[in-house]
Order: structure tokens, then C-alpha cells, then sequence
């Protein structure tokens, strides 16, 4: 055979190939066998039927259609043609997450929940009990501090990110209330460095708009961009921005109450907005009330400084707190009194012997450098979590707990929305064998078997609310109405912070390379949700980062190449792209909870990644 034989032979091979059937039904074939693999997941066959239900992902709790086959949830959607966020309509795939966790772990090993058990019995009677609650204000957080009562433990929330500024106007009372922003009763909203529209706000209040937004931040943001005004500030100059209002608004409303205040000329320098531009903030915030000033700060980047909060309960409190109403917890049953809430920073170093660790479902996260100093030498550590996420290397044991529709839930309080509500997601699906809830787990700690169903019945009828209506039905109850917030408030800064302070962090001197981290809490719901907004190019996927071209080159870094952002506590892989939207020197990161693990808190609250630097993979 010559070489042209096998030219000849080659060439009409390809033709016969590309003209024939053959690969083009191995194609078809080899895509049905990979849909129809004995261990992919199936809808039951059975009767189709719709079911009400409460969405409890997030606090706006919507109203929801769920779409069965038999007793298989398989489509959700908002209920009455209402509002509801993209991961609601895919809430159902929770169960499914391929990072579910579905067995009981000791030390990265399959176990038994009952060994758990035995192991914080033991851990309980040699010291301090703590219960870290990562989605504090619901049901299971009151069950919490009512058996710690009995087991003489701590309750222990993290530091609060969103609804921060509203516990911030409420230390300026004399006697704190819980309050909460009155979204829908606000004309104009500045949000300094808030996702308002992103998770920030229920459905019904970010796309039903009926205020006007200012949005006040480094980046262009989602928020950002569906703003009706965005203010390009300074990286780390939201204080600034804040005092320099507060100045404005003192000299216009001739108040001569003590707060701090910084010169426009200041406020202008250190935000790098000029200062007509800033006049007419202030002015747009008196004349177009009610007015709303949120610094709350990012759910996956971190909080904003105790300062940023602290003026903008100062702005609030000048402005008149009209968009701010009292918003009490749903009532519980008496007996059920418990410990008071705890603060990390108030307990003693080395001192908890037992933390079980509450953390239900996706989006919670805090930096373990803010746990790590309060636990004793060889503590237990018991995680009872919706996968493993970061608890894999500091938890001895790690329990599954039932996911959305697995087990009724209530939703915590809204913070956009004053109104007290009780909603509760039902029971739709059969949890894994072996999850149990955080609530339960603690309840058998404390010797009670009352298991935590009847617990959500308890806490109904204690409402006089109609049990069928808002088990079966996906009713939810609601307050009547909430008194406004109780008079002006005496001062405009807490007690504990003084107007130099407040100066001082307004002219905290910047970094070379700052770190600006955002994320949204319901990424992580379903794979497929997060597959097509990253193959849209809808969101950035998460470890992204995005740096000014200057910055980029001067860091010696290629766009589209890998990267690693490194700390003391260790380094994350990144992949960089340019933005000459940003400001030079900043790192703009979609953040996950592998970013909270690279943190550390520093004195004004916020998350820092102290030394931080990007450099190539």
C-alpha cells in the first residue's frame, strides 16, 4: 500500500463517517444513558399535586407554590404572582446538593449520632456549654436558650450584618428596642456598601421599588448598577461620607446636639466625591423623607466598621427615624424562658468545653479566628450542619440536619420590614437517616424528648394562631401593627464611642492594596442555579477577583490566570480579571465561606485579611 492508498483510504473514511449516521447516534445514545444511570435521581411517579408553602431561606419568607409528583417536591414558584428571589424557584434542589451532607461524621469518618451524643454528655459535665446560633431569631434559637438554661450554658450569636445600623439607632435609646428599617414607609434610601437589592431587601421590596436609591461604594455592585444614583467612593471612606452629611445637616437643621462631623472639605478629600456632589446628598436626604441610611456592610464580605455603623444611627436619629419601627418577636410560650443572648467578645478566653455549632443551611458564615480564643483546651466541637463546609477541619463530630421541606422551619425576623411575622416551611420530604435538628439534639443534652414539631404547635398556639392555616395551608401570621420608634432619641452616639473616635476612623489611612468582598447567601442552594449564572456571566463565580489594569500589572498578574490570595491564616486560589471601573488597589473578590476562614475581626468589627497580598498561581 503506497502513500497515496492511504491518503485515498483516510480521506474517504472521514467523508463515510461524517456522512453516516453512526456518530451522530452514538452522540443521541451516549446522552440518554448519562440521564438514565441507575444512581440519578428520579421523580416518583404518582399523582400531581400543588401545596402552599413559606419559602425560609432568607426572612422575606414568600408565599409559595410547591409542584409535587406524588409526595416529591419537583418546581416551586411564587405564589398569588408575587415576588421571590432566583433561588427560591429552586429551593427544592436543596436536598439534592451533591454537598449535602447526609451521614454523621467523627473526625471525617462515617459514625453514629448517638456517639455524638455521648461524647458533648461528657463535654458538658467538665465545663462551659455554648450554642453558636448562625441563623439566629427563629423557633430553635428560643429552644436554644431555654435548655442552656437548664445545662447553665451561653447562647452565643454572630455579629450581626444585616439589620446592624437598626441595632445601632437602638443603643441610642436609653432603653434599647428591637428595631427594624420600614422599607415600603422610606422615599429615599442611601445604602453606603449594603446589598440592598441583592439578597439585602425581601423580593417584594427590591423589585417593587417605591423609593429612590443611592448607592455609596467602591465598586460597581449589583446594587450599584440598578441603583438610581451610585456614588463611587473611596475605598474605605464610608465614615467619612457619613460624617461629612452629618455635618450638612447639623448646620441646616441648626441642631447643636454633641455628634462628630467632618468639613465638606474633608469629607469631599477623603471620599474623592466633590463636595457640590455631597451637598446635594444632604440635601435630598432632608427635603425627600421619610429617609433611610443603611450601613450594614456584606453577608460574605463581612460587616462594616463599629464607627460606619455608629454614624449612620447618627444620620438617622438627625433625619428623624420615621422609616425605623419598633418590631417585637413573635410571642412564645412563657414557659420557655431561657439565657440571654451573649456577645463572643463577652466570654472568657479558654473557657467554652462543649460549642455545638447551629448552622441549618447555606450562606452562614463567621471567621473562625472569632471562636478559636473563647474554646478550652481539647474542647468538643459538635457541628450540626447542612454539609460540611468549614467545620471539616475544626469540628470533631459533624451531624446532618434536615434542609428546606425535610422538617418544618420557621423564617427568622425580616429586617426590611417592621411587621412581626411567623411563617414555617413544611414537611414535604423524608430527611437522611441519622439528621437530626439542632434543636433536638440540644433538647436531648438538656434530658427533654419533646421533639421540636411540637415545639412549632407550642409556639402556634401561644400566637392564637390557626395551626392548619399556617402548617398545611402556608399561611403565616402577622402582627397587626408596630408602634413607631419610641421618641428621638436623648443622643446621637452610644455611650461607649466618642466623637474623636468616630474622626479618627474617618481618617484611618488606607492600604496599599485593599480587599473589597461581596457575595450572595443563596448561591449555594442549588448547583444547577449556580451553573447558569456563572455560565451567563450573570455573577461572577465565586474565588473571582477583579483589579484596576494598573493594579494588575504593577502585581505582575495575567487576566484570566490563576492566582492565590494569601494571608497568616493561609491563601485562597483566585482567578484574576481587569476592571477599570475600580479604583486602584482595590481586589474586588466574590467571596464564599472558604473567604470567612482567611479572616480575622479587628477592634472596629470589620473582617480583615491583615497582609493580604495577590500573587500568581
Amino acid at each position: 500500500m503506497i502513500r497515496r492508498d492511504l491518503l485515498t483510504l483516510s480521506a474517504g473514511a472521514a467523508a463515510g463517517i461524517a456522512c453516516s449516521p453512526f456518530p451522530y447516534r452514538l452522540l443521541g445514545d451516549s446522552a440518554i444513558w448519562t440521564q438514565n444511570w441507575a444512581w440519578m435521581p428520579r421523580p416518583p411517579r404518582g399523582e400531581p399535586s400543588t401545596k402552599s408553602a413559606r419559602c425560609t431561606l432568607c426572612p422575606a419568607a414568600c408565599a409559595t407554590s410547591v409542584r409535587c409528583t406524588g409526595p416529591t417536591p419537583i418546581a416551586a414558584a411564587p405564589r398569588d404572582h408575587a415576588a421571590m428571589c432566583p433561588a427560591g424557584f429552586v429551593a427544592h434542589h436543596l436536598p439534592y446538593h451533591p454537598l449535602r451532607l447526609k451521614q454523621a461524621l467523627h473526625n471525617g469518618q462515617p459514625t453514629q449520632p448517638e456517639g455524638a451524643l455521648a461524647a458533648a454528655r461528657n463535654a458538658a459535665s467538665g465545663g462551659t456549654v455554648a450554642v453558636l446560633d448562625l441563623l439566629p431569631g427563629r423557633t430553635a434559637s428560643l429552644l436554644h436558650r431555654y435548655h442552656l438554661a437548664a445545662l447553665k450554658g451561653r447562647y452565643l450569636a454572630p455579629p450581626a450584618i444585616e439589620g446592624a445600623t437598626a441595632q445601632a439607632v437602638s443603643q441610642l435609646f436609653d432603653r434599647p428596642q428591637p428595631l427594624a428599617a420600614n422599607l415600603p414607609a422610606a422615599k429615599t434610601v442611601l445604602s453606603l456598601s449594603t446589598p440592598i437589592l441583592d439578597g439585602w431587601a425581601s423580593p417584594a421590596h427590591s423589585v417593587n421599588r417605591t423609593y429612590r436609591l443611592i448607592q455609596a461604594e467602591p465598586r460597581r455592585s449589583r446594587t450599584a448598577g440598578l441603583a438610581d444614583e451610585w456614588l463611587a467612593i473611596q475605598p474605605g471612606s464610608e465614615t467619612a461620607l457619613l460624617l461629612g452629611l452629618t455635618h450638612l445637616v447639623l448646620q441646616q437643621k441648626k441642631d447643636t446636639r454633641a455628634t462628630a462631623a467632618l468639613p465638606l472639605a474633608d469629607a469631599a478629600r477623603l471620599t474623592g466625591l466633590p463636595a457640590a456632589h455631597i451637598e446635594a446628598l444632604a440635601n435630598t436626604l432632608l427635603s425627600q423623607s421619610p429617609a433611610l441610611v443603611i450601613a450594614d456592610g456584606d453577608p460574605s464580605g463581612g460587616p462594616l466598621p463599629h464607627e460606619t455603623r455608629a454614624a449612620a444611627a447618627a444620620l438617622n436619629a438627625l433625619l428623624g427615624l420615621d422609616a425605623f419601627r419598633q418590631s417585637p418577636a413573635p410571642a412564645a410560650p412563657a414557659a420557655w424562658a431561657g439565657v440571654p443572648e451573649s456577645s463572643l467578645s463577652d466570654i472568657p478566653d479558654d473557657s467554652i468545653a462543649l460549642l455545638v455549632i447551629d448552622d441549618p443551611q447555606p450562606g452562614c458564615s463567621i471567621p473562625w479566628s472569632l471562636i478559636e480564643p473563647k474554646l478550652a483546651p481539647q474542647a468538643a466541637i459538635i457541628a450540626l450542619a447542612w454539609s460540611q463546609g468549614p467545620w471539616t477541619q475544626h469540628a470533631q463530630w459533624i451531624l446532618p440536619v434536615p434542609t428546606f421541606l425535610e422538617a418544618q422551619a420557621d423564617a427568622p425576623p425580616a429586617y426590611d420590614d417592621p411587621t412581626p411575622r411567623f411563617a414555617v416551611s413544611p414537611a414535604l420530604l423524608t430527611p437522611p437517616k441519622g439528621a437530626i435538628h439542632a434543636a433536638d439534639f440540644l433538647a436531648h443534652l438538656a434530658g427533654d424528648e419533646t421533639p421540636f414539631a411540637d415545639r412549632i404547635k407550642e409556639r402556634i398556639h401561644a400566637l392564637n394562631a390557626d395551626e392548619k392555616a399556617i402548617l398545611e395551608n402556608g399561611a403565616a401570621w402577622t402582627a397587626s401593627a408596630t408602634p413607631p420608634a419610641a421618641g428621638p432619641p436623648a443622643r446621637l452616639l452610644p455611650p461607649t464611642l466618642t466623637p474623636e473616635r468616630l474622626i479618627a476612623a474617618a481618617n484611618r489611612p488606607n492600604y496599599s492594596l485593599q480587599l473589597a468582598a461581596y457575595g450572595w447567601r443563596a448561591a449555594a442552594v442549588s448547583p444547577m442555579l449556580g451553573k447558569l449564572w456563572q455560565e451567563s456571566d450573570l455573577r461572577p463565580a465565586p474565588r473571582s477577583a477583579a483589579l484596576h489594569p494598573e493594579t494588575l500589572h504593577a502585581l505582575n498578574l495575567a487576566e484570566g490566570r490563576p492566582a492565590l490570595l494569601e494571608s497568616p491564616q493561609g491563601r485562597l486560589p483566585i482567578k484574576v480579571s481587569a476592571d477599570p471601573t475600580l479604583p486602584p488597589g482595590l481586589v474586588s473578590l466574590s467571596a464564599g465561606p472558604a473567604f470567612s476562614q482567611l479572616c480575622r475581626v479587628d477592634a472596629s468589627g470589620s473582617w480583615i485579611v491583615p497582609g493580604s497580598k495577590v500573587v500568581p498561581a
